[in-house]
């Protein structure tokens, strides 16, 4: 589980985090194989370069980039023009650390979208389950993202009980610790 900025609590599988855990762990503190769990905020550990970012929006811009480039260039300029008018419409977001701007080719190049994602520097571990627990309550696989393991903690949560290639069904329960 991490943190991202002041409240916001990401659920994500083991293996998602697995590059911080192990960046965070030292000879002493193996969180990949004991575990991890801040009892309060103060204990929770800053993940040095690790962002997390939201889709905010997609909008439509293929008819602000298709038109503006000539059917006679060859595939590179055609890539060439492509990337400086994609560049003009995000320089506008070019100044803001917490927003990243891609423009995305969709349908063989035949439409362009460009995404903005709300980015999150302050990323910090919370709980992290140790290697044992997968073993220990069984591992259970998962569409499309690996495996997720039942973990056991500050809160209970339990990954999909159930999953279909359109559908994850997911059980919480928390409990509600004021110094978090």
């Amino acid at each position: 589980m991490l943190r991202y900025q002041k409240k916001g609590l990401i659920f994500t599988n083991h293996h998602c985090g697995y590059g911080a855990i192990q960046k965070l762990s030292d000879v002493e503190h193996d969180y990949l194989k004991n575990g991890f769990a801040a009892n309060k905020r103060d204990d929770e550990l800053y993940a040095d370069g690790l962002t997390v970012s939201f889709l905010r929006s997609m909008t439509d811009v293929t008819s602000r980039i298709v038109p503006n480039v000539p059917l006679v260039l060859s595939e590179i300029q055609r890539e060439l023009a492509i990337d400086s008018i994609s560049n003009e419409l995000i320089r506008e977001y070019e100044d803001d650390p917490f927003t990243h701007v891609r423009v995305v080719p969709f349908y063989s190049r035949n439409k362009y979208y460009m995404a903005i994602y709300d980015v999150f520097r302050d990323v910090r571990l919370v709980v992290a389950p140790p290697s044992s627990v997968g073993g220990k309550f069984g591992v259970i696989p998962i569409t499309g993202c690996g495996r997720g393991i039942q973990v056991i903690s500050l809160s209970f949560v339990s990954m999909p009980e159930r999953t279909t290639s359109l559908q994850i069904t997911v059980k919480a329960t928390f409990r509600t610790n004021p110094n978090m």
